[in-house]
């Protein structure tokens, strides 16, 4: 999508695809991209739907650059970048832009930790 149509098509199908999902009816975990929340009013249809809790699972530059670095190629905002410190400066300056987005979250989680640790904290703050 993003190759053919470009990242405005694919955030405005994006925003289609959210604002079906947030009318659902039924229990489920949806896990953005980190863009999702910060394009349009996404962030406040989330925050305005009913039954909805958001969760921003927080993680320094350092982390996000380590995870995100082995699967580069297949993501395409990332994968024209050369190496970690062009990784590094480009999640420095995303962060940057939407941290705002990001701490309007009902629930802020260390993701720093393992999955299963980050998991137990998440169900700790909701149930």
């Amino acid at each position: 999508i993003f190759k053919q149509k470009g990242e405005l098509f694919f955030r405005r199908k994006e925003s289609e695809t959210l604002d079906r999902l947030l009318l659902k009816d039924e229990d489920f975990v949806l896990a953005t991209g980190g863009g999702t929340p910060c394009y349009g009013t996404a962030m406040e249809r989330i925050k305005t739907a009913q039954g909805v809790t958001s969760v921003y699972l927080q993680a320094g530059i350092d982390v996000l650059t380590q995870r995100l670095f082995p699967e580069i190629k297949k993501r395409p905002l990332i994968a024209h970048l050369p190496n970690t410190d062009a990784l590094r400066d480009f999640i420095r300056k995303h962060i940057f832009e939407r941290t705002h987005y990001y701490l309007r979250s009902d629930i802020k989680v260390d993701a720093a930790q393992d999955p299963p640790s980050v998991v137990q904290q998440i169900v700790l703050r909701l149930f």
